[in-house]
């Protein structure tokens, strides 16, 4: 009897080391595989953020060239500066210099 209680002892103890070298096996091949999926989330949204940055680089761009298109556009319909024109003066001769009330008006800008 002796014998037999000392064989289900080591059997025991060994069954309790087998589970335990399970048990540390499958945590560290849990901890390998949490590690393995979140390098690919750090790599996912590492992806992510840098289609945004390129997205926004991207729409800046295009609102900058139609700012540009824009007062390109602007400048070529503006008119041309007027073409310089004599007053004459109360006596028919062409006058030296505008009287202050025309240089006045001449100074305000209209909208158009």
């Amino acid at each position: 009897k002796l014998e037999q209680a000392l064989r289900i002892k080591r059997a025991l103890e060994a069954a309790a080391e087998r589970r335990e070298s399970t048990l540390g096996q499958r945590i560290e091949k849990a901890r390998s595989e949490l590690s393995r999926v979140q390098a690919a989330i750090e790599l996912k949204e590492a992806a992510a953020a840098a289609q945004l940055v390129a997205a926004r680089r991207s729409h800046f761009a295009k609102l900058n060239d139609a700012d540009v298109r824009v007062q390109l556009s602007r400048q070529s319909r503006q008119t041309k500066p007027p073409v310089a024109f004599e007053v004459a003066s109360g006596d028919g001769s062409a006058a030296g210099q505008l009287p202050a009330a025309v240089i006045d008006r001449l100074q305000i800008k209209t909208r158009r």
